[in-house]
């Protein structure tokens, strides 16, 4: 991961990605293979190294995602990645890292965003369920997480 010391603070974990999505968008391949993951714990920001084949990286921010060369050349980059999706269409790899990496960070980041400021978690009303009683949980996550529909979002 020595391509990307750009992302810091940093989270690393190795994903070993899989599911119905990934394999109807041609990435069966990914699918199939453990990754190397670094994310940044303060800012939405993802990447993958080595991201579909050595010497690439995939990169993934809130409103744009690239491949690029890990000698730091762009080999392909898609600005607002959100748009770019069409239903039953093979993914690009900006599209792949762009899906990866907010699924990922998110996953990775949930923790941290629930102490942030302007985070509320408490108790909801309980419910039942057949013969079970279960308890309920209600957050309000305010702006911690960039959508790309949102212009103008910031992350943590």
């Amino acid at each position: 991961m020595r391509a990307l010391s750009f992302v810091r603070p940093a989270l690393s974990a190795t994903l070993k990605p899989d599911g119905l999505a990934l394999k109807l968008r041609g990435q069966e391949s990914f699918a199939r293979s453990p990754t190397p993951v670094i994310i940044d714990t303060r800012k939405q920001l993802t990447a993958f190294d080595p991201f579909m084949m050595p010497g690439q990286v995939g990169v993934s921010e809130p409103y744009r995602t690239a491949v690029r060369a890990t000698t730091g050349g762009v080999l392909d980059e898609l600005k607002d990645p959100r748009d770019s999706f069409k239903p039953n269409i093979s993914w690009t790899g900006p599209q792949l890292a762009y899906f990866a990496g907010y699924a990922i960070w998110t996953y990775l980041t949930l923790s941290f965003s629930l102490l942030t400021d302007g985070v509320g978690v408490g108790q909801a009303e309980p419910w039942t369920e057949g013969r079970r009683n279960l308890a309920g949980a209600e957050g309000q996550l305010s702006q911690i997480v960039c959508c790309a529909a949102e212009p103008g979002c910031n992350s943590l």
